[in-house]
């Protein structure tokens, strides 16, 4: 692909894993509780129902994050809303454990100990798909700019990616909290270019939703390539370009 002057690369799922290192991590507190596997499907649902019947449930959504990253993230930030969602994730993570531990057999007393071990154990699965820092590395070799471009909670998509060690690898991050809006949101994008320094035409788009990512960066010209690891559903979008591993990222 000529032309091509920056690269902007989603997180999660394309980065690093999420989905998968939530299972990790709740299958290792499993194993310190002497819980049954089935564990990381019960607070997977818990915590789900939870979230959606919580007073903060529309802003989290549009800003993209999952109920499961609401498990473990820090939740900083000084401004009213962060405060508020802080004062209930407490109960929130409380509720989502007690029902799961129950559902498995076990003390609903526990929950405390639960909810501050996976949060331990997510810490300690952070880390890079095998492709990902070599794919960076290449990427800044050949003089492009790359930005991430991330749905979710400013302070917990960057801890992933310090933990990961990705953020210094990269030249810009952006994250929906910070915008207001997230992917597929033609805002994320456009500040993501701004940071870039470049135009939608010298631009390409790595990432593994084929909604958030691909069909959010047409809608502004931007080129895509979307990264299915694992196959998946491409939901009719048509991106430029279909890669397996970024080892095969077309610039």
């Amino acid at each position: 692909m000529t032309g091509i002057r920056a690269v902007l690369l989603d997180l999660d799922d394309t980065l690093l894993p999420d989905s998968g290192a939530f299972l990790a991590a709740a299958a290792a507190l499993a194993d310190d509780l002497g819980a049954p596997p089935e564990l990381a499907a019960a607070v997977r649902r818990e915590a789900r129902a939870a979230w959606r019947a919580g007073p903060h449930f529309t802003w989290l959504q549009t800003i993209g994050v999952s109920s499961w990253e609401g498990l473990w993230a820090p939740l900083g930030g000084s401004d009213r809303r962060m405060r508020a969602i802080r004062g209930w994730a407490s109960g929130y993570r409380r509720t989502a454990w007690s029902k799961a531990l129950v559902e498995c057999g076990l003390d609903a007393g526990l929950a405390g100990r639960a909810a501050d071990g996976f949060a331990e154990h997510r810490r300690a699965v952070c880390a890079p798909y095998p492709d990902s820092l070599p794919a960076l590395r290449r990427l800044r070799e050949a003089g492009l700019t790359t930005v991430v471009v991330t749905n979710g909670l400013a302070d917990l998509q960057r801890l992933k990616a310090e933990l990961a060690g990705l953020l210094d690898e990269v030249d810009a991050f952006v994250v929906s909290s910070d915008v207001g809006a997230g992917k597929p949101d033609p805002r994320v994008f456009q500040v993501a270019l701004e940071r870039a320094g470049a135009g939608p035409d010298r631009t390409l788009m790595v990432g593994d939703n084929p909604i958030r990512d691909v069909a959010g960066a047409q809608r502004l010209g931007i080129r895509t390539a979307w990264l299915t690891r694992d196959g998946g559903d491409d939901y009719g979008v048509v991106a430029d370009h279909r890669i397996t591993t970024l080892d095969a990222l077309p610039v």
